[in-house]
């Protein structure tokens, strides 16, 4: 809605749950409240780089993926493009809707939605996800949400630069 309203670029929201979270191909992304970081940054990519915009999950990977080595001293990895795991088990999915104008085919917006299971829920993970959901922190840590939040944000926003150079490629390939 922000995005259609003409909310501003780098417009960043984020959610302690979400009622109706989902992933690619409409499938649900179980996102209970207080147990994860569900954030959505909202792009307007100008004409030079428009070409590039698909290329933007795969900087939002790597943003997760420096952001969580950089505070949290942890290897993740990336499963194709949109997945991110951390010792075997999905802790992070992306999900990136673009509008276009339809006369012009020019992609107009971009809307990278990130959530990210931070520790377990207090019941637990359903059992249709429980043996592949992992979490970036153990229930008894206590490394602050914002700063793996605001690492994510400043990577992403460096990324989203960078997306003519494609220089995060080889990050992305790592790992």
């Amino acid at each position: 809605r922000c995005a259609l309203n003409g909310e501003g670029e780098g417009l960043v929201i984020l959610a302690e749950e979400q009622t109706n979270g989902r992933g690619r191909r409409g499938r649900s992304f179980y996102s209970p409240d207080g147990s994860g970081i569900y954030m959505s940054v909202l792009f307007r990519p100008k004409p030079e780089i428009s070409q590039d915009v698909v290329l933007i999950t795969t900087a939002a990977s790597v943003a997760v993926c420096r952001a969580i080595r950089d505070v949290l001293s942890q290897e993740p990895q990336i499963k194709w493009v949109n997945d991110v795991y951390l010792n075997g088990k999905k802790i992070c999915g992306i999900l990136t809707e673009a509008v276009s104008d339809f006369e012009s085919g020019r992609i107009d917006t971009v809307v990278v939605g990130i959530g990210i299971n931070y520790h377990a829920p207090k019941e637990g993970y359903p059992d249709e996800i429980k043996e592949i959901a992992g979490t970036v922190c153990a229930e008894d840590e206590k490394i602050p949400r914002n700063e793996l939040v605001a690492a994510i944000i400043e990577n992403l926003c460096k990324l989203y630069q960078d997306l003519p150079d494609k220089s995060f490629m080889e990050d992305y390939r790592k790992w």
